[in-house]
């Protein structure tokens, strides 16, 4: 009995195909191609996983035919490959939904600061060799701590961002078209 192939793309670096190697299951082969390799390589496969991008529908419908079974997408849309094409091939598709949302919740807190306390301001008189250039009070300041901040969209960015809000005592509104369970806005 022959392997199990999962193709990935694109070639991740020796570190992590280590780290893959690692946990690859018994009975799995792991191949990592170039994005420009794909269409070729998942011919033999019964998965694909990875950042794809876009691959040709013929390739995706000759794939299916031949055995491919699922295309698992590392990111946490869909924006950047041939679903038509997937769906023409009549493949599942899957996504990491959430998976950066941690990290995008972090930069957005970390945004509104350098907005607050002006950082950017700061930066440009401090390597030009001044402090706090014009006349004392010249400046507004602004602190977190106790703001209301308005969220656009309450899903799993926008609940990392209420969550993280709370250590600044801030009042959160939001605005989704769906809207949370009253456990979850009180959260």
């Amino acid at each position: 009995m022959s392997d199990t192939t999962i193709v990935y793309s694109p070639v991740p670096e020796p570190d992590v195909r280590t780290i893959a190697d690692s946990v690859l299951p018994a009975g799995f082969q792991l191949e990592c191609v170039s994005k420009e390799a794909l269409p070729d390589a998942i011919q033999g496969a019964e998965f694909l996983c990875g950042f794809i991008g876009q691959i040709p529908t013929d390739a995706l419908v000759s794939a299916s035919a031949k055995g491919l079974k699922l295309v698992q997408l590392m990111s946490a849309g869909y924006d950047n490959f041939n679903l038509d094409g997937a769906r023409a091939a009549r493949l599942p598709v899957s996504v990491n939904g959430g998976a950066n949302a941690i990290a995008v919740a972090e930069h957005a807190i970390m945004m509104m600061l350098a907005t607050l306390k002006q950082a950017h301001a700061f930066d440009s008189e401090v390597r030009a060799g001044q402090w706090r250039g014009g006349p004392t009070g010249a400046t507004r300041w602004y602190e977190l701590y106790q703001s209301t901040v308005g969220i656009v969209g309450m899903g799993r960015i926008g609940q990392e961002v209420a969550k993280r809000l709370a250590g600044w005592d801030a009042r959160i509104v939001y605005y989704d078209p769906y809207r949370l369970s009253p456990e979850r806005e009180q959260a």
